[in-house]
Order: C-alpha cells, then structure tokens, then sequence
C-alpha cells in the first residue's frame, strides 16, 4: 500500500494486518475465504498460529503473496 494507506485487499486494516482474528480454526479460516467476494477477492487464505498471531485469517487473492511459514495452514478457496 502506498503510503500506509488503507489497501482495498484488506477491508479491515492496512495491508500488513488480517483479514479476521480470532478465528477459531484452518477450517473456519477457508470458510471466511470461500464466503468473502468484496472487496477481497479471495483465491487463497493463511490461518496464522504463530506466537502473538495465534487465530488470525489472512485472505489472498494471489498466490505470489502467500507466504508458507512455520505454525501457518495455507489453502485454496475451494479444495
């Protein structure tokens, strides 16, 4: 995002905070990708378990974004 201007891929915040926190589970993570159409056009999603990050859902819209860390489940919106 430009500027630390609000990024319209990430409805919620700037650009490098998720989609939704407290989310419960990958399950529920995939869930919130496959029923989220705007303004995040959700293709893949990140359920973060990592310390300090424990519950959050990141929604991609392409995959050159998604990053595969330790205590991290990545998906496709449909599989």
């Amino acid at each position: 995002c430009p500027d630390g201007q609000k990024c319209p891929i990430c409805p919620l915040s700037a650009c490098d905070e998720p989609y939704a926190t407290g989310v419960s589970s990958a399950y529920d993570c995939q869930r919130l990708c496959q029923l989220v159409n705007s303004p995040v056009n959700c293709e893949y999603w990140v359920y973060d378990q990592r310390s300090g990050h424990d519950g959050w859902c990141w929604l991609k819209f392409d995959l050159w974004i998604v990053r595969d860390q330790v205590y991290t489940q990545l998906g496709k919106q449909w599989c």
